[in-house]
């Protein structure tokens, strides 16, 4: 349809998108132009069937029925109209998939992301309805940076039988789980919770995982994407990011479903001990357009996985691929390729110069977290460690003295307030290979925490002071529990580095740690979880939650 055509009472604007079931416009209401709204038209050649459109009432009917912040609204429905329709709330925004183009997301950006859809999955298993086809092209991000999940096309609901013979081959491939090849294997709770993974990673990344390779047929590049997701490791977004968040992204895009979070419930508590804010490794810059250019890939498998695949789709699934291909050549789209799905390895350079002087050198740091700041300094080259190792490659010395310095803040040392080690190492003779371990003394940390709002009075009317109900207090590092004194908790004997710190105030349950201040706790709770640090010379640190009381 053009822009200026009417839609019953709606004047079409311009199109928004198109799918498998139809295309999307935003109009404005005949009467006034203050009034707007989305409308999905089933498409022409869709109209006459009708498993089309009984999965057009479906979605209609299915939507109908929620209310939920992240989840557009429906408002309306025609069935019997020229053309039917489905008139939903218009949102003004972008989606997901064009943030991800334009590169990594912050962490904080991220961690609202995911809260928003991990709390809407929630919702939508909780009432029974599985989306079968989450994908940041499903995905709204309106011009206050909220979420709305879209397109229910694919959505059942478990009293249900599924809508077409082939429905459960209709998602994006990119977004499903490896045992999507087996449909009597495929969980439609797994679908969501591994796509919301997936699409995790390329926030973090801002790379597509699992692009298609541009290069043959559809149904071949198909089949290449679902036959590396069975080899392939489960995604990792990278050393930029907590053990804790690359923990979370592996678990929910493990191969195996039983390896991955039980349900979406799991999931959220999981998404809510993250930190409202993490330091990063400086990550690629995010890009003011979309990339342009796609390039080609092809995947290739281990030798002896090769055969696999092709003997699980001899039993029938290969039949139902072929029978959703039209569905799947509309809705899988086409992105630009950020990254090979079987990179091939690239040989290091051969070094330049007097090459039997050159060796590595690898040093160990043990005795301290690994998130520790540590700096070596060797013949003038220095090198920051990661998580406990420093590797300074193609060190062109035969032997030397290497310094090294622990902890924050070194900038003044040496000196009498210096909150560092500072040390040497030397290196012996030789051109071979150094690896080196280097034993670190930190100072023992004590952390108190203090929730200032347990303490307020009120005063009532007549001057009177109020009494306040007492509200429970406990508090949890990394899992372990603090010693509570009144308004405040108190851990002793900490080591140095980066610490989990979860404090809860009145009812809550471990599902709703973190829950503050996303706003979405249970009544009688509150829960806020962060990061401490614990410095390197120890010593006391004093920490102050502003948790509102339930």
């Amino acid at each position: 349809m053009e822009a200026g055509d009417r839609i019953g009472g709606w004047i079409v604007e311009r199109r928004l998108g198109t799918g498998g079931m139809g295309s999307v416009y935003q109009c404005r209401n005949a009467s006034t132009d203050r009034i707007q709204a989305a409308l999905k038209v089933l498409d022409r050649s869709l109209r006459d069937n009708r498993d089309a459109s009984n999965r057009f009432v479906r979605e209609a009917e299915i939507l109908a029925g929620l209310d939920h912040p992240n989840i557009v609204r429906v408002r309306n429905f025609r069935i019997d109209g020229d053309p039917p329709y489905l008139e939903m709330e218009f949102v003004e925004g972008e989606p997901l998939d064009a943030v991800i183009s334009r590169g990594p997301a912050s962490y904080t950006e991220f961690r609202k992301y995911l809260l928003q859809m991990c709390s809407a999955v929630v919702y939508l298993h909780s009432r029974g309805v599985r989306h079968r086809d989450l994908k940041p092209a499903n995905i709204l991000v309106d011009l206050q940076g909220q979420l709305r999940i879209v397109d229910f096309g694919l959505a059942t609901e478990t009293s249900l039988e599924r809508i077409t013979e082939h429905g459960l081959s209709f998602g994006t491939v990119s977004y499903a789980p490896p045992e999507w090849m087996d449909p009597e294997r495929l969980d439609p709770v797994q679908w969501d919770l591994y796509a919301i993974g997936v699409i995790s990673y390329e926030l973090l990344t801002g790379r597509v995982a699992y692009p298609l390779s541009g290069e043959g047929a559809v149904k071949k590049q198909l089949l290449q994407v679902m036959m590396h997701k069975q080899v392939a490791p489960p995604l990792d977004p990278g050393g930029a990011y907590s053990d804790e968040l690359r923990a979370l992204v592996r678990r929910a895009t493990a191969t195996e479903p039983d390896q991955r979070f039980a349900n979406a419930e799991a999931l959220l508590a999981a998404v809510r001990t993250l930190p409202n804010e993490e330091a990063t490794r400086p990550l690629p810059e995010r890009r003011d357009t979309p990339a342009q250019s796609p390039q080609s890939l092809l995947v290739t498998l281990p030798p002896q996985r090769r055969w696999v695949v092709p003997a699980v789709l001899g039993l029938g699934v290969l039949g139902a691929i072929a029978g959703g291909l039209v569905a799947l050549i509309i809705g899988v789209g086409w992105w630009p390729v950020a990254q090979p799905l079987a990179p091939r390895p690239v040989a290091a350079p051969e070094p330049v110069g007097a090459a039997s002087t050159l060796r590595s050198v690898v040093i160990r740091f043990t005795g301290a977290a690994p998130d520790v700041p540590v700096e070596v300094t060797l013949d003038g080259q220095t090198v920051a460690a990661e998580r406990g190792v420093a590797t300074i490659a193609d060190a062109a010395v035969t032997a030397g003295e290497l310094r090294y310095s622990a902890g924050t803040g070194c900038a003044g040392c040496p000196g009498p307030r210096c909150p560092c080690e500072l040390g040497t190492v030397a290196i012996p003779e030789g051109t071979d290979p150094v690896d080196l371990t280097v034993a670190l003394h930190p100072g023992k940390g004590t952390l108190v925490v203090e929730v200032p709002a347990l303490a307020k009075e009120g005063l009532a009317k007549d001057g009177k002071v109020k009494r306040r109900r007492r509200w429970d207090l406990s508090a949890r590092l990394d899992g372990s529990p603090g010693v509570i004194d009144g308004t405040s908790a108190r851990f002793e004997g900490l080591a140095a580095g980066r610490h989990q710190l979860v404090v809860d105030v009145g009812e809550c349950t471990p599902a709703a740690a973190g829950c503050w201040p996303m706003g979405d706790c249970p009544e009688k709770c509150r829960s806020e979880s962060r990061y401490v640090v614990i410095p390197f010379e120890g010593g006391e640190r004093r920490e102050r939650m502003e948790l509102p009381l339930p």
